[in-house]
């Protein structure tokens, strides 16, 4: 079968042209969001918290959906008959659904949003035998009224009518305990209905071609969301950096055990939450990473500012490591190479204020170096210290020669081989070397180059702190998090009810509980925030609990039942509560473990 002109010229040529014309036809975009004067050009809708851009967007991307699922249905039935069945195609507009709907009201799922939109509909004959096929997109509301089902069986004249659910897999999830249900509707994906008349080859193209117009879509309209960074949503994301870190993976050679050695410091030892605190530097790493998650798709833009934002959180971070030697017992009169002046020496630099010398207040250049003191420190002379002397601090490799000269190595671990010294010189200096060419030359393109910033920041961060000696007084200087502390049972008592409050996991599913040994099921309670103010750490937990607090199933108190944290149930059990079934039946599971009891905390003992 020659399918390749549906997915060639169809598809990928009339069809991402007609995907485009959506597109310019709103490049100005100034119809909904801009204002003439002080008067805009449309009314402002009091009850939008989303912002006027979203009215331009969701319109667009609504037109653009429309034809999707137009081009989508379309092309199946090209196939369809490219194979050879007989079949017979069939339109509903969703306001003719309107007539079948009960007057007494909505009964179940029906097609109440975009009654303009056509419903595609397929017969099919195999071997005489017709099957009906209604193509539609995720969502219970997107279903036609049973009423409608019933007239569309008689019409074809078949006994049941199949929905086709526009993903790739998992339709059945789509309705409420599908399995259970009797006599429930087929609901099947577009891979289960390419199996029942097509080759696994023609789905593997069809996939790739959809696949591809999505992407080449996308692009072209450059239409995307930039989450914004607020109080609550700063804790999740230094939450989301944390756990890129934990898996970070390096690309250098490295022995295993040196790797080990490495790794225990970094992760183990907690040595990376120095990137996730408040300092200068963490700052500028979250800020750069968020940068990077909402820009990654921005397009024709320079991505400089992003790649040197990662090269600004470093040289902050190495001025803070050698002020948190200078600080430390590690000091012992270390020096830090400046550079000569011919027929001058010494040599002095004054402090600098908005760029303007100070010359009541200067340091001493000797010998082309200057000591590590508490003057280096103080306001006037931060630039002194740039990335490039400070990774010489370290050590220095010339390639040419390929010769490593060695600077302060005895501030290394113990465990560090020298050839692992080596790569920390070289990953220092291939740092500097990528920042320079960075801040120095033309606009930053192409995103690959700045994917290599990341990595080559992100190893010497990797190393430095993986690798170097690091005491107590150096962490707390570092901002790295200190040992965790031991919580109490109450605290993971309230820490878990106060996480239950949040919806999670499967939609069907909520945790309920049973206090004190009462488990009927008028006693189940849902759980519910912690109704006392307690300021997050960096990942947004709550560092004190007041209590735990329930409401139970149907109120709509902010709580029913609260208990302090000095006064907590000695029994606490949890249940599920299951919503099952087409009519939305709740069950109730009663008490299935015990998460407290007697002051002793049973529950799961991750905080994520």
């Amino acid at each position: 079968m020659n399918s390749e002109p549906i997915y060639k010229e169809f598809l990928l040529g009339e069809g991402l042209s007609e995907l485009k014309k959506i597109r310019d036809g709103w490049r100005d975009e100034s119809g909904y969001s801009e204002s003439r004067g002080e008067t805009s050009l449309i009314p402002e809708n009091l009850c939008d918290v989303s912002g006027s851009e979203r009215l331009n967007y969701t319109f667009i991307m609504d037109r653009a959906n429309e034809c999707m699922y137009r081009l989508i249905c379309e092309s199946i039935s090209m196939l369809l008959t490219e194979y050879g069945y007989i079949t017979l195609r069939a339109r509903v507009r969703r306001s003719d659904a309107y007539q079948y709907l009960p007057k007494d009201g909505l009964a179940g799922p029906t097609v109440l949003k975009a009654s303009k939109r056509v419903v595609r509909i397929i017969k099919v004959d195999v071997d005489g035998s017709p099957s009906v096929f209604v193509f539609k997109e995720p969502g219970l509301d997107q279903s036609l009224p049973k009423e409608l089902e019933d007239s569309l069986r008689e019409n074809f004249g078949v006994s049941k009518i199949t929905y086709v659910s526009l993903v790739m897999d998992g339709a059945k999830r789509e309705v409420l305990n599908y399995e259970s249900v009797k006599d429930a509707t087929p609901y099947i994906s577009v891979k289960e209905f390419f199996r029942l008349f097509f080759p696994q080859e023609e789905f593997d193209k069809f996939e790739e071609a959809v696949a591809e117009l999505r992407q080449k879509a996308r692009s072209y309209y450059g239409l995307s969301i930039t989450k914004s960074l607020n109080h609550l949503r700063m804790g999740h994301f230094r939450r989301d950096i944390r756990d890129r870190l934990i898996g970070y993976k390096p690309d250098v050679e490295l022995g295993s055990e040196q790797r080990m050695a490495i790794d225990k410091s970094f992760v183990v030892d907690g040595r990376y939450s120095a990137l996730t605190g408040d300092t200068d530097f963490a700052v500028s790493f979250q800020t750069a990473e968020w940068l990077r998650d909402s820009l990654a798709h921005a397009g024709c833009i320079d991505f400089a500012p992003i790649a040197l934002e990662y090269f600004k959180s470093l040289e902050q971070f190495l001025y803070r490591f050698l002020y948190a030697i200078h600080k430390t017992s590690k000091s012992k009169s270390r020096r830090i190479y400046y550079g000569k002046k011919p027929g001058e020496n010494p040599y002095y630099l004054p402090a600098k204020r908005d760029g303007v010398p100070d010359k009541s207040r200067h340091i001493e250049v000797k010998d082309g170096e200057i000591e590590i003191d508490e003057a280096l420190f103080t306001d006037g002379f931060e630039y002194v210290l740039d990335l490039g002397r400070l990774t010489r601090f370290f050590g220095g490799y010339v390639c040419e020669k390929q010769q490593l000269y060695s600077r302060n190595e005895d501030l290394l671990d113990t465990a560090i081989s020298e050839d692992t010294y080596e790569s920390i010189i070289r990953a220092l200096q291939s740092a500097r070397t990528m920042r320079n060419g960075i801040a120095h030359k033309d606009n930053l393109h192409d995103w690959t180059e700045m994917e290599n910033a990341r990595s080559s920041v992100l190893l010497a961060f990797y190393l430095v702190l993986g690798s170097y000696s690091i005491d107590a007084e150096m962490r707390s200087l570092l901002g790295i998090e200190s040992d965790c502390v031991q919580k109490s049972e109450e605290w993971k008592l309230c820490n878990y009810v106060a996480s239950a409050a949040v919806p999670k996991g499967n939609p069907l599913e909520f945790p309920v509980f049973y206090l004190d040994g009462d488990d009927s099921p008028e006693a189940a309670l849902f759980a519910c925030p912690d109704d006392g103010e307690s300021d997050p750490d960096r990942y947004g937990k709550a560092q004190s609990f007041s209590g735990v607090y329930f409401k139970r199933i149907g109120s709509r108190e902010r709580y029913d039942v609260s208990y302090p944290t000095d006064r907590l149930p000695s029994l606490v059990e949890q249940g599920t509560l299951v919503i099952c079934s087409e009519v939305l039946k709740l069950e109730l599971t009663g008490p299935q473990k015990v998460i407290y009891r007697d002051g002793n905390y049973l529950g799961d003992t991750s905080e994520g």
